[in-house]
């Protein structure tokens, strides 16, 4: 009787946790719309032609898709080009298919895209601390949220790569810590899938193939094995695509991570 009483009050506890972490979810996704809904009403700027308004590709709407893929990030009149964020241009693309031309509407993206990084942030640092140190991860989120330098990023519609890449990529560290938690191989194809995305919307998050693998060393007890599969999860894509197609240079590309996980 009295291990049936502690067994239906763990899960009353655990109904009561679940419940306190879905307010917390949605206190702190509101919080974070209604600091940023004021730039809902912002026009566009300088920048916002290398993405959106009067673009070569992404006002032609999806059928420029293919051709993005196949395209630099700029280039201009003179041939000058440089970069390679097919992702951002393809949401652009999406985004003048279903809507037109609208400022308002980029940057009301651009806001729930936020609120999504903030709330995916929120859930890795839960994770990474646990249930009895959640006051922790969601003081860090709510800094985070709310700091004056994450303005720009949102404010701006051209900013959207670093949106984009970073809600990629904490959907690569989730998958990961999922492959730790379940050891499920498929995760693994979700690090590899979702790391590319990130890396297609905007290359910064490199350093995360280094600084996710070194986490689960951190917050986690796994083997060696495990923390291998879980570096070329990361680095394979991201190798290829540095290495423009070169076998010798992949190869380098993709043990130098591996290597500075080990040494570090």
């Amino acid at each position: 009787m009295k291990k049936n009483k502690k067994i239906e009050a763990t899960k009353v506890e655990q109904t009561m946790a679940n419940k306190t972490n879905r307010f917390l979810f949605l206190l702190i996704g509101f919080i974070t719309f209604f600091v940023f809904a004021n730039t809902i009403g912002n026009d566009y700027n300088l920048d916002d032609e290398l993405v959106t308004r009067n673009h070569p590709l992404t006002s032609q709407g999806m059928k420029a898709i293919g051709e993005i893929f196949n395209s630099p990030y700029y280039k201009d009149d003179m041939g000058y080009a440089y970069g390679y964020r097919p992702i951002v241009h393809v949401s652009f693309a999406i985004e003048h298919e279903l809507f037109g031309e609208k400022a308002s509407v980029s940057h009301f993206i651009n806001v729930i895209l936020y609120v999504a990084c903030v709330l995916l942030f929120l859930s890795l640092l839960l994770k990474w601390v646990g249930e009895q140190n959640k006051w922790i991860a969601i003081v860090a989120v709510l800094f985070f949220a709310l700091h004056p330098i994450h303005t720009e990023v949102v404010a701006s519609i051209k900013n959207r790569d670093e949106l984009l890449a970073f809600l990629f990529a904490l959907l690569a560290g989730l998958s990961m810590i999922k492959y730790i938690e379940k050891e499920k191989w498929i995760s693994l194809l979700w690090i590899t899938f979702y790391f590319s995305l990130a890396v297609l919307s905007k290359k910064s998050v490199y350093p995360l193939t280094i600084i996710f693998p070194a986490s689960s060393i951190l917050f986690y007890s796994i083997s060696w094995k495990k923390l291998l599969l879980i570096l070329v999860s990361f680095t394979s894509f991201s190798s290829i695509i540095e290495s423009e197609l070169n076998w010798s240079k992949f190869l380098l590309l993709l043990i130098i991570p591996v290597l500075l996980n080990f040494l570090l």
